[in-house]
């Protein structure tokens, strides 16, 4: 182990007493000891709380927040306004880390000197067994990027998303920075921000982050007219960076796959929303041709421009699900 300091770990906690306690006792297990445990109640109405202050009485390293719910994002930024450690670990309540996250994360950003370390993740779900390798990666190499390209990794998610957990973040990059409260995609408007302030990020190809999908999730729900919300991050990501035309290109490319899930997202309700839609569509034309004829665009993203293009909303949302029956 290199050097000892203190990591704080914040957990914005909200209606997850079916998860919570498993995701808590994979913090405390962790291999790495060294840890100030942020658990944030975000007013959440069931035992959650209870869980918490149960949890602050048998661990002296965990300190638990009592608030109104304000969202994740203000959960967060709660943590962030009371923590004590020298970098911070955002973990989702609902999920769960391997033994060595912690340990393998402060690894890759001592060993590498970077202010931003990075691992990957699994997709777990409900009433399935997965075996789960947990080792430390010790002595083993990453790769090492400069912010910019680490940026454009991000956005193309081509080695890692732009999810605020799975990452370790020097704490002085937080100073001037907070996730925008009330507003969904807050990793999308925040992370890039973060990721552009580091000196170097260093990623290890290392699943010790489990995503836990639930029923439930706001990933798997429908729309609502919060979601073009993202449209507007877009418009300020690209104010933000206007100055690097390949981190341009990046956000123009994730911003046209984002527009065909936030179509699906609707699927079961494109009345009433058609004008909005084909509002953003014209706002896109060009990024649509930049996508077909960019190589970092997918096969896939391209079928779906052309589906769209060519046979309407309608036609499109009926063929994914086509496509949805025939892959089960």
């Amino acid at each position: 182990m290199i050097g000892n300091c203190l990591v704080s770990i914040i957990v914005p906690v909200y209606k997850v007493e079916k998860y919570l306690k498993k995701c808590i006792d994979s913090i405390i297990d962790q291999t790495y000891k060294n840890l100030d445990i942020i658990l944030v109640d975000d007013g959440s109405p069931d035992e959650c709380p209870k869980i918490c202050d149960e949890y602050a009485l048998k661990d002296t390293r965990i300190r638990v927040i009592h608030k109104e719910n304000g969202g994740l994002s203000d959960a967060r930024n709660a943590g962030l306004d009371v923590a004590n450690g020298e970098w911070i670990v955002f973990i989702d309540s609902d999920d769960f880390v391997s033994g060595f996250y912690i340990e393998n994360l402060y690894y890759l950003v001592k060993k590498y000197r970077t202010n931003i370390g990075v691992t990957s993740y699994m997709h777990v779900y409900e009433d399935k067994f997965y075996n789960l390798k947990e080792e430390s990666i010790y002595n083993k190499e990453a790769l090492v990027y400069p912010p910019d390209e680490a940026i454009k990794n991000m956005l193309y998610g081509q080695k890692y998303n732009v999810n605020a957990w799975g990452k370790i973040y020097k704490k002085e990059l937080f100073d001037d920075v907070r996730f925008p409260k009330g507003k969904n995609y807050e990793d999308l408007a925040t992370m890039p921000i973060i990721f552009r302030m580091s000196n170097l990020v260093a990623f290890y190809d290392k699943k010790d982050y489990f995503y836990f999908q639930r029923e439930d999730s706001i990933i798997g729900s429908s729309g609502n007219n919060k979601d073009f919300v993202i449209f507007d991050i877009y418009k300020n990501l690209e104010k933000y960076f206007y100055k690097d035309k390949e981190i341009i290109k990046a956000i123009k490319i994730r911003k046209v796959r984002d527009f065909f899930m936030i179509l699906h997202k609707f699927k079961n309700n494109p009345n009433g929303l058609e004008d909005k839609i084909n509002l953003i569509r014209k706002t896109l034309k060009e990024d649509f041709l930049l996508v077909i004829k960019s190589n970092k665009s997918t096969t896939k993203d391209k079928i779906k421009i052309l589906l769209y293009k060519f046979f309407g909303l309608r036609f499109f949302l009926f063929f994914k699900d086509i496509v949805a029956i025939v892959k089960k």
